[in-house]
C-alpha cells in the first residue's frame, strides 16, 4: 500500500512537471526557429539555431530601454521595501511598543484586499499628486502593495531571535538601532531574500500597474514593452519568444545568485510558522 501511494506522488509530481515545463520548452526553443519550423512542430528542438531573432528582437523592439526603466524602478522599489520593512518589522516585534499588534494586524489586512478594489482611489491620488505616466507613480504603488507580505514574512522570523541579542548588544554599547543593524538583521538574511526575490518576481513582470499609470514608450518596462511583439493581424512569434527569453534572463540570474538564502528561507519559515 506504502509503495502504491509512494507511485502515485512520483506519477502526479511527473504530471505537474510536464505541465510547467513544456510551455517553457516551447518558448525557449521556439526563440531559436523560423515561423515556418515553429508552426509546423512547436515541440522540436530547432535543426538549425536561428541567433537573429535575439538581434532583432533586442534592436528594433527598444529592449535596451525597456530593461533600463525595469532595473530602475526594481532597485528604487526594492530598496526602499526592505529599509522600511525590516524597520517596521524589528520594531513592532520588540518589547515597549504598545501599539505594535495593531500595526501587524493594519498591513495583514492590506494582504488580503484585491488590488482591484483599490485601482480608482489610488489611481486618483497618483494623479492628484502628478505623477502619472511617471517612474515614480509605479514606485510608490509598488511600495505600497509589497509592504504588507514583506511585513508578514519578516515579522515571523523577528520574532524567532531572541530578545537577549539586542540587551547584550546594549550592555556593550550599541544603541538601538545600531542593535538591530549589527546583530538583528545579519541573523535574518535568509528572510530578507525571501522577500527579496518574491518582490522582485512581481514587480519584473507586473504588467498591470505599468499599463494603467505609463504612457509614455521612454518609460515602459519590460513587461509593458513585451506586449508591442503582439500584431493585430499577425505576430511573429519566434522574435516574442526570444524577447521573452532576454527578459527571463536577469531574474533568474538573481534567484541563482540568492537561491540558498532563498531555499534557507523558505525552510526555516515553514518549520518555525
Amino acid at each position: 500500500m506504502k509503495d502504491k501511494l509512494l507511485l502515485f506522488q512520483y506519477a502526479a509530481l511527473l504530471v505537474f512537471a510536464v505541465m510547467i515545463l513544456t510551455p517553457l520548452a516551447v518558448v525557449f526553443f521556439g526563440a531559436f526557429k523560423t515561423p515556418g519550423e515553429l508552426f509546423n512542430n512547436p515541440y522540436s528542438i530547432p535543426k538549425m539555431p536561428v541567433f537573429e531573432n535575439f538581434y532583432t528582437a533586442f534592436v528594433q523592439g527598444n529592449m535596451l530601454v525597456y530593461f533600463k526603466n525595469t532595473i530602475v524602478i526594481s532597485v528604487l522599489s526594492l530598496a526602499a521595501v526592505l529599509l522600511l520593512s525590516t524597520i517596521t518589522s524589528y520594531a513592532i516585534t520588540r518589547n515597549g511598543f504598545k501599539s505594535g499588534d495593531r500595526i501587524y494586524h493594519y498591513f495583514i489586512f492590506g494582504i488580503i484586499v484585491p488590488a482591484q478594489a483599490v485601482m480608482i482611489p489610488s489611481y486618483m491620488m497618483i494623479a492628484k499628486l502628478g505623477l502619472v505616466n511617471t517612474i515614480w507613480s509605479v514606485i510608490l504603488i509598488y511600495i505600497a502593495s509589497t509592504m504588507g507580505f514583506s511585513v508578514f514574512i519578516l515579522s515571523g522570523f523577528f520574532r524567532t531571535i531572541p530578545r537577549e541579542l539586542d540587551e547584550a548588544a546594549v550592555i556593550d554599547g550599541c544603541n538601538e538601532f545600531q542593535a538591530f543593524w549589527k546583530v538583528v538583521l545579519p541573523l535574518c538574511l535568509p528572510a530578507v531574500s525571501t522577500v527579496l526575490i518574491l518582490n522582485l518576481l512581481f514587480i519584473w513582470n507586473d504588467f498591470y500597474n505599468p499599463l494603467l499609470y505609463i504612457r509614455s514608450e521612454e518609460i515602459k518596462t519590460i513587461s509593458l514593452g513585451l506586449s508591442k511583439y503582439m500584431g493585430r493581424y499577425l505576430t511573429n512569434y519566434p522574435i516574442m519568444f526570444a524577447a521573452v527569453v532576454m527578459a527571463s534572463v536577469p531574474v533568474i540570474a538573481v534567484f541563482v545568485m540568492l537561491q540558498k538564502q532563498f531555499v534557507s528561507g523558505i525552510t526555516a519559515g515553514s518549520v518555525k510558522g
